[in-house]
């Protein structure tokens, strides 16, 4: 063996490297287990919004569609929260601060807010439409000249697809006209 390597070897410090593979695996070990734990978390929290939400449309007549609307949506806003906590807390495992990525992530929010002002328009339209059941998948409809039938309502888009089977995409926040045909 070249002696500049017996050199190295002669000056590692083997316990150091034990320790630091020691606790790297209990860091994976602690992140393993807190991604584990909120995945079990998400799909309790799926199952109870999907109970109450199905007795909520039995008991106070609440049409299936919309029912089957507010639960995709509901569990969709859930899925993101929980997939933004676990990351924030295996980030901190590893002794990542996760005080300057909130706090990076709040002003970026900020300037994009800013540049974004259409998506939060479509946004809030579309917090309202499902607020106000104005329509929900399922029903016959008429949006700016376009008739057919609502496949999914989202917060964001509508998607309308007509008698001869195109699919329209519309921005909530274009919506002008609305005639439920259905209601």
């Amino acid at each position: 063996m070249p002696q500049f390597i017996q050199s190295y070897l002669d000056r590692l410090n083997y316990d150091s490297i034990a320790d630091f593979l020691s606790d790297l695996g209990v860091k994976l070990l602690l992140a393993l287990l807190v991604i584990i734990f909120w995945l079990i978390i998400r799909r309790l929290l799926s199952g109870f919004v999907k109970k109450v939400l199905n007795s909520a449309a039995i008991s106070k007549n609440m049409p299936q569609r919309r029912a089957k609307t507010l639960e995709t949506l509901i569990c969709t806003s859930l899925k993101y929260v929980i997939y933004f906590i676990v990351i924030c807390q295996v980030l901190s495992q590893f002794g990542i601060s996760v005080t300057s990525i909130l706090a990076a992530a709040g002003i970026a929010g900020l300037a994009i807010g800013f540049g974004a002002q259409t998506l939060v328009k479509d946004l809030m339209t579309g917090l309202f439409i499902l607020a106000e059941d104005q329509l929900g998948a399922g029903d016959k409809v008429e949006l700016n000249g376009i008739s057919g039938a609502v496949e999914h309502v989202g917060f964001r888009t509508t998607r309308v697809r007509n008698e001869a089977g195109d699919l329209h995409i519309i921005p909530n926040s274009s919506i002008g006209t609305l005639v439920n045909k259905s209601k």
